[in-house]
Protein backbone atom coordinates (compact mmCIF):
# COMPACT_ATOMS: atom_id res chain seq x y z
CA UNK A 1 0.00 0.00 0.00
CA UNK A 2 3.00 2.41 0.59
CA UNK A 3 4.66 1.21 -2.09
CA UNK A 4 1.67 2.71 -4.36
CA UNK A 5 1.57 5.62 -2.11
CA UNK A 6 4.98 6.84 -2.76
CA UNK A 7 4.92 5.76 -6.75
CA UNK A 8 2.12 8.05 -7.12
CA UNK A 9 3.68 11.09 -5.29
CA UNK A 10 7.17 10.05 -7.12
CA UNK A 11 6.90 7.79 -10.08
CA UNK A 12 9.90 5.92 -10.14
CA UNK A 13 10.46 3.13 -13.55
CA UNK A 14 11.22 -0.40 -12.17
CA UNK A 15 13.88 -0.83 -14.49
CA UNK A 16 15.89 2.53 -13.48
CA UNK A 17 14.84 1.46 -9.69
CA UNK A 18 16.76 -2.53 -10.65
CA UNK A 19 19.59 -0.96 -12.53
CA UNK A 20 20.52 1.29 -9.85
CA UNK A 21 20.24 -1.32 -6.80
CA UNK A 22 21.78 -4.01 -9.06
CA UNK A 23 25.13 -1.45 -9.50
CA UNK A 24 25.08 -0.50 -5.74
CA UNK A 25 25.09 -4.18 -4.91
CA UNK A 26 27.61 -5.22 -7.51
CA UNK A 27 29.78 -2.29 -6.41
CA UNK A 28 29.80 -3.53 -2.98
CA UNK A 29 30.89 -7.18 -3.93
CA UNK A 30 33.73 -6.29 -6.37
CA UNK A 31 34.99 -3.47 -3.21
CA UNK A 32 34.70 -6.24 -0.93
CA UNK A 33 36.27 -8.55 -3.12
CA UNK A 34 39.10 -6.23 -3.72
CA UNK A 35 39.53 -5.42 0.35
CA UNK A 36 39.95 -8.91 0.60
CA UNK A 37 42.08 -9.70 -1.76
CA UNK A 38 44.75 -6.28 -0.40
CA UNK A 39 44.32 -8.15 2.76
CA UNK A 40 45.18 -10.94 1.75
CA UNK A 41 48.10 -10.08 0.21
CA UNK A 42 49.24 -8.35 3.23
CA UNK A 43 48.93 -11.47 5.26
CA UNK A 44 50.76 -13.67 3.11
CA UNK A 45 53.83 -11.15 2.84
CA UNK A 46 54.26 -10.45 6.36
CA UNK A 47 54.42 -14.12 6.76
CA UNK A 48 57.03 -14.36 4.16
CA UNK A 49 59.08 -11.99 6.07
CA UNK A 50 58.39 -13.29 9.05
CA UNK A 51 59.79 -16.75 7.78
CA UNK A 52 62.38 -15.23 6.09
CA UNK A 53 63.37 -12.88 8.93
CA UNK A 54 63.32 -15.84 11.84
CA UNK A 55 65.04 -19.18 10.11
CA UNK A 56 68.49 -17.91 11.24
CA UNK A 57 67.25 -16.81 14.27
CA UNK A 58 64.83 -19.12 15.62
CA UNK A 59 65.41 -18.48 19.64
CA UNK A 60 65.88 -14.72 19.94
CA UNK A 61 64.07 -12.18 21.11
CA UNK A 62 63.80 -10.58 17.68
CA UNK A 63 61.64 -13.21 15.98
CA UNK A 64 59.68 -13.34 19.29
CA UNK A 65 58.92 -9.90 18.66
CA UNK A 66 58.38 -10.24 14.98
CA UNK A 67 55.77 -13.21 15.82
CA UNK A 68 53.86 -10.93 18.08
CA UNK A 69 53.45 -8.13 15.84
CA UNK A 70 52.53 -10.51 12.88
CA UNK A 71 49.71 -11.63 14.79
CA UNK A 72 48.67 -8.02 15.51
CA UNK A 73 48.52 -7.09 11.76
CA UNK A 74 46.96 -10.06 10.79
CA UNK A 75 44.23 -9.09 13.22
CA UNK A 76 44.01 -6.07 12.04
CA UNK A 77 43.93 -6.70 8.16
CA UNK A 78 40.80 -9.23 8.47
CA UNK A 79 39.00 -6.68 10.36
CA UNK A 80 35.99 -4.89 8.13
Amino acid sequence: MQLCAFLNVCPIHFQRFFLISSFTGIWFVLSHSWLLLINTCIFWMISFIVLQVSAPYSRTILTFVLKILTLVLVDSCFEF
